[in-house]
C-alpha cells in the first residue's frame, strides 16, 4: 500500500499481551512492501489513526515494476534503507538511553514529521494513547508520565487530549541528545 492521506500505526503484540508500535506513517509511505517482495508473513498489524486513503499495489505488481523499473527498485530500496536506519538508531536509543532521552527524541521525530509550526511552537496532534506512546519508546505508561511532567515543568511542551505541543524545540532537541 502506498498511504495517501492520513496516519497508520505499525504494531506487534508482545508476549505479555502489551501492544509496541513500530511506526507511525504517512503521506507518501509505504506498507507492507517488506512481505510483498520477499514473500514472508506479516511481523505486526497496521491501524489507521485517522481518516485514511491508501492505494493498494498487487504484489505481482510490485514485484514486477521493481524488476522492471529502475527508478521504483531505487525508491523501494531507500525506502528499506531508511526504514532500517530507523530502526537501528531505535534500538540504540533503547540500549545507550534513559526514558527522558528516549522520549524527548521521538517528540523531536514527530514534531519534525508531523508538526504544524505556529510561530516558535510546533503542535503534533497525536493520535496515539499515552499506552502507544509508551509502548515506541519502550518505556512503561507511569515512567513515560513522569517524563512528560517533567518536560512540561521544565517548559519544553504542552500536552493536551492526544496532542502536545512543543515550546521550546532547541530545548527539547537538547533532552534528545544528552546522555
Amino acid at each position: 500500500m502506498v498511504v495517501e492521506s492520513g496516519l497508520v500505526k505499525l504494531s506487534a503484540r508482545l508476549a505479555s499481551g502489551q501492544e509496541a508500535v513500530i511506526a507511525v506513517l504517512g503521506p507518501g509511505e509505504l506498507l507492507g512492501e517488506v512481505g510483498a517482495l520477499d514473500g514472508g508473513p506479516c511481523t505486526g498489524t497496521a491501524v489507521a489513526l485517522e481518516d485514511l486513503t491508501a492505494s493498494v499495489v498487487a504484489v505481482a505488481d510490485l514485484r514486477a515494476l521493481v524488476h522492471e523499473d529502475a527508478s521504483v527498485a531505487r525508491e523501494v530500496m531507500t525506502t528499506l534503507s531508511d526504514r532500517l536506519r530507523d530502526a537501528d538508531r531505535k534500538r540504540f536509543e533503547l540500549i545507550a538511553f534513559d526514558t527522558q532521552t528516549r522520549v524527548a527524541a521521538r517528540l523531536v521525530e514527530l514534531s519534525a514529521r508531523f508538526g504544524e509550526r505556529a510561530g516558535e511552537e510546533v503542535h503534533v496532534g497525536l493520535p496515539l494513547s499515552q499506552a502507544e506512546l509508551a509502548g515506541w519508546i519502550g518505556a512503561s505508561q507511569g515512567a513515560l508520565c513522569t517524563v512528560l511532567q517533567r518536560l512540561r515543568r521544565q517548559g519544553l511542551i504542552e500536552t493536551g487530549r492526544r496532542s502536545i505541543t512543543v515550546l521550546d524545540a532547541d530545548g527539547l532537541a537538547r533532552c534528545a541528545t544528552a546522555a
